[in-house]
């Protein structure tokens, strides 16, 4: 079954491992892969803004 993800909820995850951890957005998409099926293309404009 596919839930779609939010913006806000993508937001949330970043910040979550940003929190964590000092990352740069490689491995910040990849954690994110990992708990969200997401795909690059959707990240880094996310990613720029946070």
């Amino acid at each position: 079954m596919y839930f779609p993800t939010s913006s806000t909820l993508i937001e949330f995850l970043i910040l979550v491992i940003i929190d964590r951890e000092d990352s740069y957005g490689y491995d910040i998409s990849q954690n994110i892969k990992i708990a969200a099926n997401i795909k690059e293309s959707t990240l880094y404009p996310i990613l720029k803004k946070a």
